[in-house]
C-alpha cells in the first residue's frame, strides 16, 4: 500500500483514489474486501448472504489486517472527543444497508472537521463535528466503526 507522501495527491486525477485511498492516505482504490480482485458486487453478495452485520466484521477485519497500524476505537470516545485529534487520526467507516450496499470512509481533520472524498468526485469538507454520528450523504446508515492511528 502506498501511505503517506507515496504519491502526491495534486498530481493524482480523481480516479486515482477512492474514499478509502482518502482516508486511509493511501491515494489508490481501496476496497475493504478486495480478495485478489473481487468485483464490485462482492460486498452486496456478501451481504445477501451473511447478512449486515457479518459483512461489516469482515470489511473492519481486513481494514485491520492491511493496516496492522490502526486501532478501533469506541464510539463514546470519539462522540466525547477524549481522542487527541493532534496525535491521532480517526478514521470513520460504515456500509450502507439499503440501496447499493457501498462502504464509505471520512477522516477527521487535526480541526476537528470531517473530511471525505466520494468515489470520483472531488474532497468536500465537512464542517459539523456531529455529521459523523447521522447518516452520510443520506444514503450511509450502518454501523459506524472509528479507528485511530498515530498521526505521522
Amino acid at each position: 500500500m502506498n501511505l503517506r507522501e507515496a504519491k502526491r495527491t495534486w498530481s493524482l486525477d480523481r480516479w486515482d483514489y477512492n474514499c478509502g485511498g482518502y482516508a486511509l492516505e493511501t491515494y489508490d482504490w481501496y476496497m475493504p474486501y478486495d480478495n485478489e480482485g473481487a468485483s464490485w458486487s462482492y460486498l452486496e453478495d456478501y451481504i445477501e448472504e451473511a447478512g449486515f452485520d457479518a459483512a461489516n466484521e469482515m470489511c473492519v477485519d481486513r481494514i485491520l489486517a492491511d493496516f496492522p497500524e490502526l486501532r478501533i476505537v469506541r464510539e463514546q470516545a470519539v462522540r466525547d472527543k477524549l481522542v487527541d485529534f493532534n496525535k491521532y487520526q480517526i478514521i470513520a467507516f460504515r456500509i450502507e444497508t439499503e440501496g447499493t450496499n457501498d462502504f464509505h470512509f471520512m477522516k477527521l481533520g487535526k480541526n476537528g472537521s470531517w473530511y471525505e472524498k466520494r468515489g470520483a468526485s472531488g474532497i468536500i469538507h465537512r464542517h459539523n463535528y456531529e455529521y459523523v454520528f447521522g447518516v452520510w450523504n443520506g444514503r450511509y446508515n450502518g454501523n459506524i466503526t472509528f479507528f485511530a492511528r498515530e498521526r505521522y
